[in-house]
């Protein structure tokens, strides 16, 4: 570069010509884009008269700092990028978080993705240039970049540059979302995830498990351990009487309880649950009531704890998630995995509820509204994914366990 001199008005700006025989005069200054990265922005004033080039220069300054400020993007080029496109998807997001449309927790995936893995990248990019071979190009940098990523994460990088395309056709910049993997004639649709769960049989395992795990807790006279057994005792059976989430029952609060009224037609006892939005979980919010036994499981919590409904304490219902010792008890007594070999965990739980009350015959809509999901998922993964074989299975241990039970009211009756 010939020629080059600081601006008279800001130190910051370069003007310089390109070489000794150009008459027109360049300029050139550093600004910081949003996401902390320094853009060197050089540009023509298209004069050769120096001091109208240093008002174009210093006007071109003021421009650029003042987009910098509130947060928008630089480019060179005039055309429409990626991270115009991002931010045009923001605004639409939000408005669809507000009017309940979309859940918060997808706009924040999406968002962190866009931001941490793409932007660095593909923000400065015109939304035309992003194709196929642009994609495939960039996916192979990730991967020999970051070779720890698991495929899943591959996906959510993929569909938040899917949600910038899919903003850029909204803003009529481009026509159509263009492919962005390809498709291998041998390629196979995923197989569905098993449904796993605790049949009744193993339900009644665990549970009596749990039981003499309470009972060992009070011979060793131990506080600490009898509440900490008790609690998870508890835990397992308001999982099975109401079909909460893991993350659910992990934030679950005393005055998201509303009240506990009684069956009229089997006199047992029924929590009525109003879940409010909170992060972490994947719904905003519903309220249900659970099955009958939620009810008297809430009594004996509240009991233990010294509570009340009236106090509307927003205390934990249950402060430690049990996960351990969940997982040492279903091992112990070798119900850890299904008759397929499928591992079981807490959040097996509320898969058994639902397949519970599908087997007691009730509404998939009262289900669906009881567990927090959609008909359709209710039929899809529960309802026909459930064979006769495990229905009548589960109709046949009930029996078994009521004639049990049945024999041990007579048994006390001789002796009363």
């Amino acid at each position: 570069m010939a020629c080059e001199t600081p601006h008279p008005l800001e130190n910051k700006i370069q003007m310089y010509k390109r070489n000794e025989t150009a008459n027109v005069w360049q300029y050139r200054f550093y600004v910081t884009q949003p996401n902390g990265k320094p853009f060197d922005h050089r540009k023509s004033a298209h004069c050769s008269d120096f001091k109208q080039a240093c008002i174009v220069a210093f006007e071109d300054f003021q421009r650029v700092s003042d987009k910098v400020e509130q947060g928008e993007r630089v480019s060179l080029t005039p055309e429409t990028t990626v991270h115009d496109c991002y931010r045009f998807a923001r605004t639409q997001y939000l408005q669809d978080i507000a009017q309940g449309f979309t859940q918060k927790s997808t706009w924040e995936t999406l968002e962190n993705y866009y931001l941490r893995e793409i932007d660095p990248s593909l923000g400065s990019k015109p939304i035309k240039s992003i194709n196929l071979e642009t994609w495939m190009t960039y996916r192979a940098k990730v991967i020999s970049e970051k070779p720890h990523l698991a495929p899943r994460t591959l996906d959510y990088i993929k569909s938040a540059m899917r949600m910038c395309l899919n903003a850029g056709v909204d803003m009529q910049v481009i026509h159509e979302v263009p492919v962005l993997e390809r498709h291998s004639r041998g390629r196979k649709r995923k197989p569905r995830k098993p449904l796993v769960w605790f049949n009744l049989r193993a339900q009644k395992i665990l549970l009596d498990a749990l039981d003499e795990n309470v009972k060992k807790k009070y011979e060793r006279k131990r506080k600490n351990e009898i509440e900490h057994a008790e609690s998870l005792r508890d835990y397992v059976h308001l999982a099975l009487s109401t079909g909460l989430r893991t993350e659910e029952l992990s934030t679950l609060t005393f005055n998201e309880i509303e009240k506990i009224e009684r069956n009229r037609r089997t006199k047992a006892k029924l929590a009525i649950i109003h879940l409010h939005s909170k992060d972490g979980r994947k719904t905003d919010g519903r309220r249900f009531t659970g099955v009958d036994g939620s009810g008297q499981v809430v009594e004996r919590i509240m009991k233990r704890r010294g509570l009340n409904i009236r106090d509307n304490s927003n205390s934990l219902v249950f402060p430690s998630d049990h996960k351990k010792k969940f997982n040492e008890i279903v091992k112990k007594h070798k119900i850890q995995h299904d008759k397929n070999m499928n591992r079981r965990s807490r959040s097996t739980l509320r898969h058994s509820f639902i397949c519970n009350q599908i087997c007691e015959g009730m509404n998939l809509n009262e289900i669906a509204l009881k567990a927090g999901n959609s008909v359709k998922i209710i039929e899809n993964h529960y309802a026909r994914v459930l064979q006769d074989t495990d229905i009548a299975e589960y109709k046949k241990t009930k029996a078994l366990i009521e004639r049990e039970k049945n024999k041990e009211k007579e048994f006390d009756a001789d002796w009363i």
